[in-house]
């Protein structure tokens, strides 16, 4: 589990490939944000977006309006 905070958004990770995005004002999940393929091991928030990565060496990068939309998704693997 990874969390990280910016003003009433939480952004949580978890070994399900899923980030959560809590609304801590009401105390519920706002949306859950599927595309990873490995567990997410690393979670940021800013005002509109949340930043995730995962031990399958992937950075996803979500808009926090809306239904959460994924705005960029990097994958390197850099164990070649």
């Amino acid at each position: 589990l990874c969390v990280a905070a910016h003003g009433p958004t939480l952004a949580s990770g978890s070994f399900d490939t899923t980030v959560r995005v809590w609304d801590v004002r009401a105390l519920s999940a706002r949306a859950v944000l599927q595309g990873h393929t490995d567990a997410v091991c690393a979670v940021a928030a800013t005002a509109d977006r949340v930043y995730s990565g995962s031990d399958f060496d992937e950075l996803n990068v979500w808009s926090t309006s809306g239904v959460g939309q994924c705005l960029l998704s990097i994958t390197e693997n850099l164990n070649r």
